[in-house]
């Protein structure tokens, strides 16, 4: 019974993966990265089965199992997080050497079948596991590392965490952290999981398929549309550039120069005002006048405590505004109050969100 569910299982698996495939829909590289993924996982349990009811060692097998290379993993799974993160990536021919270490497998292990009739395991040598095992079980980590600090980077510059954008990648990488804990825990302590491996595979890998099958903008940034309308900037990278933009006004703190401009700020990061511009919209969700106001009004209410004996004005020039009716009319626009009322109470001040969103105060 065991046997025919993780047959069962294999084979909706292989057909997911060939839809995924094939499927044609707008934002299509990361679907065929996941139909690797899960073509990978589906042979690996298609093996499974092989083994405990006897089929891999007949004589008439097909030798399926020269395609089940777990150096596919690393390299689909970084490919899948990149184009899901970045909708303007385009596919490049120099993609393809990341699985040159897969076909280099695929490629050893049919010759050792048709020369010796027999199928590399990674217990054929030490050498042979640590290249097809621990070696992709290592690189499966790193790429999970390194995507998981790029989302960590997005929250903490400020974006959405309840978007569906963030919700998304977020449980992507949960789902394959779970399971290269559980691959780590199988291939370098020892444990005997492979059950667990193959019951979690099927419903995780299953569940993630079908949602991008079915629902492929499940897997699509809510930026993707505007991102590919935006190609002129797709050689940016928004993290690293949204984190410059708020290093510059946070740390040294820019936002106090008068009749600070975009173009100024351009300069600063050497970057198109156009793009400084786009980024202040989508990730802030304002102008660029309302993200630099932002700041300006969260440090004056930070120093109304901190400098009693200091006149409002005085606080405020200090902070960027050039004027005190500048000042007013801003302050107004994003807190609601007019300075006069803020004054008497500062701990019932309401900021709006996007100035929370601009500034930590």
């Amino acid at each position: 019974m065991k046997a025919t569910i993780v047959l069962l299982a294999a084979v909706q698996g292989f057909l997911i993966a060939m839809g995924l495939l094939v499927k044609k829909v707008p934002n299509r590289p990361p679907l065929i990265y996941l139909g690797l993924l899960v073509l990978v996982l589906s042979l690996e349990m298609l093996f499974s089965w092989g083994g405990a009811t006897g089929y891999n060692n007949r004589p008439d097998t097909l030798p399926y199992w020269v395609f089940r290379s777990y150096l596919i993993i690393p390299a689909a799974l970084w490919m899948f997080l990149r184009h899901h993160q970045h909708a303007e990536l385009k596919f490049k021919p120099l993609h393809l050497w990341y699985f040159v270490p897969a076909l280099a497998d695929m490629f050893i292990c049919t010759v050792a079948y048709l020369s010796e009739g027999r199928f590399l395991s990674p217990g054929t040598s030490p050498v042979w596991l640590a290249l097809t095992d621990w070696l992709p079980l290592l690189l499966t980590i790193l790429v999970l590392i390194l995507h998981t600090k790029r989302v960590i980077a997005r929250l903490a510059i400020g974006e959405n965490q309840t978007s569906p954008h963030t919700l998304t990648i977020a449980t992507v990488l949960m789902v394959f952290w779970l399971l290269a804990i559980i691959w780590f825990a199988e291939a370098i302590l020892r444990f005997n999981l492979h059950a667990t491996f193959q019951f979690l595979t099927a419903v995780m890998l299953f569940v993630l398929a079908y949602a991008a099958y079915f629902k492929p903008a499940f897997f699509e940034s809510p930026l993707a549309t505007l991102s590919r309308r935006s190609t002129e900037f797709a050689n940016f990278d928004d993290t690293t550039e949204l984190m410059r933009l708020v290093n510059l006004f946070e740390k040294e703190e820019i936002f106090k120069r008068p009749r600070l401009s975009l173009a100024q700020v351009a300069g600063e990061l050497r970057l198109p005002a156009k793009y400084v511009s786009l980024l202040v919209k989508r990730y802030r969700n304002c102008n660029f006048n309302d993200f630099v106001n932002g700041y300006r009004v969260a440090e004056v209410i930070r120093q109304i405590p901190l400098e009693p004996h200091k006149t409002l004005a005085g606080i405020a020039m200090d902070a960027g505004f050039s004027s005190r009716s500048t000042f007013q009319q801003v302050f107004k626009h994003l807190t609601g109050k007019l300075p006069s009322e803020f004054l008497p109470d500062t701990s019932r001040i309401v900021i709006s969100d996007s100035l929370r969103r601009s500034a930590s105060i």
